[in-house]
């Protein structure tokens, strides 16, 4: 079994790297607006960070990082993107079912991180891995995070610009935290809503990290024109 670094420093198996290629070319067809392959990568990289930090096997790392690549890969092909996570699940198993990179078992937990990527509270409901489930607040944080700082902002700019929305309501409070389930639609809401997202935040890692996020969409908040 051949063993290779990459330029991170991480150790993997000749079989890990495809997985990886795999999974890279599968998050590369991505092309919805703020969910693209730039997105998928900065999970990917978020969730390793905060796997190692969490103590995780080389292995955990690993399938985690594959999962991070691959929990939004089915948004091109649902148009009700509440099913989203289930047809990213069902596009990884089909691509990885004719090959034995990964064992069964191992499929079924990055299946299962993928579909509650955006489901923790009804996870919780259907495993007592404790494992798996410190795999998927980990998945979760990196991707939560993905939604403050620099990459928040543009993403809210994006997500804006695409629907069409204002840069804010006549009666908004400027800074106002939202709630998590409604979202004016303008830009200071979406941003709003996403530094709320702060409080979904599982590991201290990711909670420190979070704070500058929070910090600089507040301030570019208090930017937009008011009129």
């Amino acid at each position: 079994m051949n063993i290779r670094k990459r330029k991170t420093g991480r150790e993997f198996t000749d079989a890990e790297l495809k997985a990886i290629k795999i999974a890279e070319k599968l998050s590369r067809k991505m092309g919805t607006v703020a969910h693209d392959y730039k997105h998928a990568d900065n999970v990917r990289k978020g969730a390793v960070l905060l796997a190692i930090k969490e103590g995780f096997t080389k292995r955990d790392v690993f399938l985690t990082e594959l999962a991070g690549l691959l929990h939004d890969i089915g948004l091109d092909y649902v148009e009700d993107r509440s099913k989203h996570a289930e047809m990213s699940s069902k596009m990884f198993l089909k691509v990885f079912s004719n090959n034995n990179i990964l064992s069964n078992h191992e499929k079924n937990k990055i299946s299962f991180l993928i579909l509650h990527h955006d489901k923790f509270a009804s996870a919780i409901t259907l495993t007592s891995d404790e494992n798996l489930l410190r795999m998927l607040r980990v998945l979760i944080d990196a991707d939560t995070l993905e939604l403050l700082g620099k990459n928040g902002y543009t993403r809210a700019v994006e997500t804006a610009k695409s629907r069409e929305w204002p840069l804010h309501g006549p009666n908004k409070h400027f800074g106002e935290t939202t709630t998590f389930t409604t979202i004016e639609p303008t830009l200071v809401g979406q941003l709003n809503f996403q530094a709320s997202c702060f409080e979904m935040l599982f590991t201290e890692s990711a909670k420190e990290k979070g704070k500058a996020g929070v910090k600089y969409i507040r301030e570019k908040i208090l930017e937009i024109p008011r009129h």
